[in-house]
């Protein structure tokens, strides 16, 4: 929203009674909140309600009334993000290699029967994640990583290819000294050999300002943020991928000014830390956590049962997902 209609709007409404903040999450005014009195039982005289015009968001801290600001004002959203947006696609990336479909691959080639080992439809995947597979690959990182034989996930933000992530279809960390040999692995000062990470970022994408299935889940009014993007793909069209458990401002900002309902999925256990504090940046849009039982993550849970999970978190933090806009493909992503 362009900050300078809203602030004639408030000076149409308010008069000079606001005040103008900039904090850690851009350009602020601060308005005594008009639903204070209905929802709290008292007038607000403090200037509880913020209004963010960046992320077209408006929310009062003692009476925890949210909304996007538009709507509250009856202004017309004019404004200039998707530009703003468009800036954080890094146009520089280097393409992993040379790419083949998913569907135009034999039945049993390896990548095929990898997919479905991990319990995942080729044809789903194909036609909503457009995973692909790297068969002619470089060098990356020195020479560390090669993304010959792996599969690639393409980064898509705002309709432009921000990057891409790679994977391994091997667990370099179960191969013996010899394995690592063979494959031509990089070795260390003492000789031995140094075994490459399983997931491997495009070096030019800023995966701190990406998020994995974007353009995809901003269809839907609810997004299920997990960790990575085999967890966003077994929740289907409506999951996104911070590419690990860390998540930063600029993806909370993202993930804010996008939805309606932010459910936060990340790996149980070692995650509890981060989905709290992600949970505690979601000042703008309400949220819910989904403590993940009898799978150490979504990317190993069939669809069907990670939902299950899902509408049930849903209705324990007192959201009813029947309400929201959600797409759950019927053609299983996870049997």
């Amino acid at each position: 929203m362009n900050p300078v209609k809203l602030e004639a709007a408030l000076r149409r409404k308010v008069g000079n009674a606001y005040k103008k903040t900039r904090g850690k999450n851009g350009l602020e005014f601060k308005i005594c909140c008009p639903y204070c009195l209905t929802r709290y039982g008292k007038a607000d005289k403090n200037y509880k309600l913020s209004l963010n015009p960046e992320m077209n968001a408006a929310h009062c801290f003692r009476c925890g009334f949210s909304g996007p600001v538009s709507k509250i004002f009856k202004i017309e959203n004019t404004d200039d993000r998707p530009v703003r947006k468009i800036e954080l696609v890094n146009r520089k990336s280097e393409a992993p290699g040379e790419l083949v479909k998913l569907s135009e691959l034999p039945d049993d080639h390896a990548c095929c029967n990898y997919i479905r080992g991990r319990g995942f439809s080729i044809e789903a995947l194909d036609k909503y994640f457009g995973v692909m597979y790297c068969q002619r690959g470089k060098k990356f990182a020195g020479g560390l990583y090669n993304t010959t034989n792996t599969i690639i996930f393409p980064v898509w933000m705002y309709g432009k290819l921000a990057g891409w992530q790679s994977r391994l279809m091997y667990n370099p960390d179960k191969l013996t000294e010899d394995e690592c040999r063979a494959m031509g692995f990089l070795l260390d000062e003492e000789g031995e050999p140094i075994r490459p990470p399983k997931y491997f970022t495009d070096p030019a994408m800023k995966k701190g300002e990406c998020l994995y299935n974007f353009d995809l889940a901003r269809k839907n009014d609810l997004v299920v943020v997990c960790e990575g993007t085999m967890d966003a793909m077994a929740v289907g069209p409506c999951g996104v991928a911070t590419f690990g458990k860390g998540v930063t401002q600029a993806q909370a900002r993202i993930l804010q000014s996008n939805w309606k309902l932010i459910a936060i999925l990340l790996d149980p256990g070692d995650a509890d830390e981060e989905m709290a504090k992600l949970r505690g940046m979601m000042v703008y849009c309400p949220s819910f956590v989904v403590n993940l039982q009898g799978y150490k993550d979504a990317g190993e849970t069939p669809s069907l049962e990670l939902w299950d999970q899902i509408y049930a978190s849903a209705l324990k933090a007192g959201y009813d997902l029947n309400g929201y806009n959600i797409n759950i493909p019927r053609d299983s992503l996870k049997p």
